[in-house]
């Protein structure tokens, strides 16, 4: 999912439930549900390398040819 589709998404909700905006951010710990746990993180800006490895783009040291390609959520 890109973030303009999620940011489209969380202004349908608010849009549709005005109270949504005060709720907690909640993120399921694994594909199925079986757990829910708080976001306690502001967004970050970074960049993913083959879908493992997850760099911030304020980290004091990056990897060689590290570009900005993802947003990490928590």
């Amino acid at each position: 999912m890109k973030l303009k589709e999620y940011i489209k998404v969380l202004q349908k909700i608010v849009k549709e439930n005005p109270k949504a905006k005060d709720y907690t951010m909640v993120y399921a710990t694994d594909e199925e549900g079986n757990g829910f746990k708080e976001v306690c993180f502001e967004p970050s800006v970074g960049g993913m390398i083959d879908n493992e490895e997850y760099y911030c783009s304020g980290d004091s040291e990056l990897p060689e040819g590290f570009i900005e390609n993802s947003v990490c959520v928590n």
